[in-house]
């Protein structure tokens, strides 16, 4: 095996690290992200929710009210009845007394009975509004987490056959050159490669010696930049300006 064989496998090893580190990446927000869409369900169905508590609410109070507003003309019923029967003025007056003070709770029963129907009214009104809102909204974001779910999908399987690649690619490096391209990536967040720009190191834009374009020239062994060091490469169709540059500067 040799070092230009290397050289041609640490291009694509570069290429599929970089996928990888990017679909990883995007594999961690994906989750988060549908997370958020989840939390937006969430609080569409709870405002949908109080709404409906509200309405509820307000049809309790207002069949409470009724059956207050019942009892209360049973009583009058009753006191219309005994005043009927009345032996005395003053037990008929009496029974005057309290059939105009139910008549009185009657009359605010009745006025707070048609708060509570006006409110009923606009609150069955209000949601049956926003319920084709609420549906609309949450199917709308169910829609997108579908999409997210897809795409994380797509990106498992395309993660899982680009691990299985970068294995046969990594596997058919030499022992040397597979141990120092692993060293790197690992302590370099995953850019192990610098490609040499003209005399420079595209990654930390040092200047590179002329002896180190040489040796790199050469392709007898691996060449690590100097100051950042990554292995240094130059794809082919660039090897002409680097050989005039190794040339000038030397």
């Amino acid at each position: 095996m040799t070092i230009e064989n290397d050289y041609q496998r640490l291009y694509v090893l570069q290429d599929l690290d970089l996928r990888i580190k990017a679909i990883q990446e995007r594999l961690q927000e994906i989750p988060q992200e549908i997370s958020l869409l989840e939390d937006k369900v969430r609080q569409i169905e709870a405002k949908r929710e109080e709404l409906k508590k509200r309405l509820k609410e307000v049809k309790s109070k207002r069949r409470d009210r009724e059956l207050y507003i019942e009892k209360l003309e049973e009583q009058m019923n009753h006191l219309k009845e005994s005043a009927q029967q009345a032996r005395s003025n003053r037990e008929y007056s009496e029974l005057l007394l309290r059939m105009e003070d139910v008549h009185n709770q009657i009359r605010k029963a009745e006025d707070v009975l048609l708060e509570y129907m006006e409110e009923e009214e606009k609150l069955q009104k209000k949601y049956k509004e926003e319920e084709q809102e609420f549906n609309a909204g949450i199917q709308k974001i169910r829609t997108q987490i579908q999409e997210k779910e897809k795409e994380q999908k797509q990106y498992e399987e395309e993660l899982q056959g680009l691990q299985e690649r970068r294995r046969r690619e990594i596997d058919a490096l030499s022992k040397e050159t597979r141990k120092t391209y692993e060293r790197i990536h690992k302590s370099r967040r995953g850019i192990a490669l610098a490609e040499v720009s003209g005399d420079v190191c595209s990654m930390c834009h040092i200047r590179i010696r002329p002896a180190v374009l040489q040796q790199l020239i050469a392709r007898t062994d691996i060449v690590l930049c100097e100051n950042c060091h990554r292995i240094l490469i130059f794809r082919p169709e660039h090897e002409t300006r680097v050989e005039g540059f190794a040339r000038e500067v030397g």
